[in-house]
């Protein structure tokens, strides 16, 4: 299982659009949600998010 915080900044980039708005709203160092997107993405052992010509949507199997 993910940690809640991880959850949290998933869903914050998906709200958003991308992870340069997530992070004005998480009030965080960009170089920090990378780190937790890429933490997130080995933990699960796929991509979470998927740039598609901006914004930032959730991969094809939803699953975090």
């Amino acid at each position: 299982m993910l940690p809640h915080r991880q959850l949290r900044y998933s869903v914050e980039i998906v709200d958003t659009g991308g992870f340069s708005q997530a992070v004005e709203r998480l009030l965080i160092a960009q170089s920090a949600l990378s780190r937790q997107v890429r933490d997130m993405e080995q933990a699960t052992g796929r991509d979470v998010t998927r740039a598609v010509s901006n914004p930032i949507s959730c991969n094809a199997s939803h699953e975090y």
